[in-house]
């Protein structure tokens, strides 16, 4: 399992959600992604597309009030392959 931490709230680039995501998904098995941003509460606003998601990541945020992110009306948030999806 490798760890990933979110530094800021650009939408791509190094430190950002969709860049941890990517390193996870290159990642075998299942990793997990933190956020270490002081500014609270914030948004993440997507202005490139979707995260995808194809690898098994737990994504641990600092509080449902406290972090979120928008798809800017111009698409999902995240989109998971299928084989990801596990329901209880």
């Amino acid at each position: 399992m490798a760890t990933f931490t979110v530094t800021n709230l650009f939408d791509s680039g190094m430190g950002s959600l969709r860049n941890a995501i990517s390193d996870a998904n290159a990642q075998a098995g299942t990793d997990e992604i933190f956020f270490d941003i002081s500014s609270f509460p914030s948004t993440i606003t997507l202005t490139t597309g979707e995260l995808n998601i194809t690898d098994s990541v737990n994504i641990l945020k600092p509080g449902a009030n406290l972090r979120s992110v928008s798809r800017n009306n111009n698409s999902r948030i995240f989109n998971i392959a299928a084989s990801e999806v596990a329901g209880q």
